[in-house]
């Protein structure tokens, strides 16, 4: 039975049986991946809403709920980010590839992209963030 907020944990579960050559970490929220240490490379995976996809069902509505990851790599010195960027490059590809219309589980659709949050570089990290969701019956 499709649960609300589980989203992330069946994410992180799928990219961490990849095998990717980075460390892998849930975190509620973007700002506080500042607070935590940073490894680089880094993949988060993190919540980022629940709405309700149909609000004209009354007894069992659809939710749609979107999840987050985000890579987190580091080059330093380097004002435009380049270096950062061509590290997240692969990581971004393989998780794209994990991602893209895989099925969490029997009581969630299959996922889909939507435009995620402005990438961020600072102080040589790079932040990129990419963004999923699924439709799903609580019931």
């Amino acid at each position: 039975m499709a649960q609300p907020y589980l989203l992330p944990d069946y994410i992180f579960d799928r990219i961490d049986a990849a095998g990717l050559d980075a460390r892998i970490r849930h975190i509620a929220s973007l700002p506080a991946m500042a607070d935590q240490a940073q490894p680089a490379p880094a993949i988060y995976v993190l919540p980022v809403r629940i709405s309700i996809a149909d609000e004209e069902v009354v007894t069992s509505p659809i939710f749609r709920e979107s999840a987050m990851v985000a890579i987190a790599t580091r080059y330093v010195n380097q004002v435009g980010g380049e270096g950062a960027r061509q590290f997240a490059a692969p990581l971004m590809s393989r998780v794209i590839a994990l991602l893209a219309g895989w099925q969490p589980a029997s009581d969630y659709t299959p996922l889909r992209f939507e435009t995620p949050v402005e990438q961020q570089y600072i102080l040589g990290f790079g932040y990129y963030p990419l963004q999923v969701y699924s439709l799903y019956e609580v019931s």
